[in-house]
């Protein structure tokens, strides 16, 4: 039972009665037209702003069940010119003016035809309140109370049951558990042993997938990864992991065998390997070891010496000088000063 809809029953339930009792109560109440006679306290009055405008200060009596009565109201007018003959022509003294009065209070009047029927308003508001209770009854044994839920068919129940597996995939009972570090939620309690959730023996079935989903999801496979150490680079620019939990995940046998990567700093046996040479390769050989060719002299004009292309030559000039002639740096002393 919906405690919410049993709220709303009960609170319409009272509410609708209220009105009816309002109703049952209630007279009907409507105004009767009579014709009153301006009398001689009518006054009149006119200002200028702008425009004129003209004011009579009426003054009436009437009669009604078999009384008569007095009354008094205001009308006015404005024009571009003086208008206060013409509003005197319009409320002169003993002409008419037609009125309401209230059958059950003669002395009440109005200047409009209205009537009062409080039984039908009752009546409104308590067929009103009345729907608003059965929708409320409806509600109440129609729907469960908030935060239960009733077994359902349909994509409902499929769902149901989805979740379920989900659920039991992303905590399983075994000791090992691998998912993203952002969803892991580690045991606060203290009397247990804490678990290494990314490093084990043991790898089952459900910890390899597990495996394999984030290695897929960071597209690892296909990265010609040499090393550990410029993988757990890669993975650290992606923002999914922090500087631990990418440490552990790479901790892990399967990783490391799935990727064929080596220990921090090592390369790959293929880049490592190196060819063995031949027996009296550089008896074979046909390079030159001897003294390259003769370049001219030395650059600096005071020396004659001859320099050859493995002597220092200067980054502006182009000029190559001896050992005893040769520029600090990269250029000689003539185009560093």
């Amino acid at each position: 039972m919906n405690k919410f809809g049993a709220v709303i029953f009960l609170v319409c339930t009272l509410l609708s009665g209220v009105f009816v009792l309002g109703m049952m109560g209630s007279t009907e109440r409507s105004t009767i037209p009579v014709d009153a006679v301006i009398n001689d306290q009518t006054t009149y009055d006119e200002s200028y702003s702008s425009y004129y405008t003209c004011t009579a200060y009426i003054g009436f009596t009437y009669s009604a069940d078999g009384g008569d009565y007095e009354g008094s109201t205001v009308g006015s007018m404005k024009r571009s010119q003086s208008c206060l003959d013409e509003i005197k022509s319009y409320y002169s003294i003993d002409s008419e003016i037609r009125i309401y009065y209230w059958d059950d209070a003669p002395s009440d009047y109005t200047f409009n035809q209205e009537s009062e029927d409080a039984a039908f308003l009752y009546g409104c508001c308590a067929a009103f309140f009345g729907i608003l209770a059965v929708l409320g009854l409806v509600v109440t044994f129609s729907m469960g109370s908030p935060g239960s839920s009733s077994t359902t068919g349909g994509l409902s129940g499929r769902l149901k049951g989805f979740r379920g597996q989900t659920s039991k995939q992303i905590k399983p009972e075994n000791e090992h558990y691998q998912t993203l570090p952002s969803q892991q939620h580690l045991s606060r309690d203290t009397k247990s042993k804490p678990r290494n959730r990314w490093k084990g023996d043991r790898m089952t079935q459900a910890r390899i997938r597990n495996y394999d989903s984030i290695l897929n999801r960071l597209n690892l496979k296909n990265r010609n990864l040499s090393n550990i150490k410029e993988a757990k680079g890669y993975v650290m620019t992606s923002g999914i992991m922090n500087q631990r939990e990418t440490d552990k995940f790479f901790a892990n046998s399967h990783v490391i065998s799935t990727l064929g990567l080596l220990p921090d700093g090592e390369l790959k046996s293929s880049s490592m390997s190196q060819s063995k040479p031949k027996e009296n390769f550089w008896s074979q050989s046909k390079i030159s070891t001897s003294k390259g060719s003769s370049d001219g002299s030395c650059g600096d004009i005071s020396c004659s010496n001859s320099v050859d292309s493995f002597d220092f030559r200067c980054f502006d000039c182009r000029k190559r000088f001896c050992s005893q002639h040769r520029g600090k740096t990269f250029k000689c002393a003539a185009c560093a000063n």
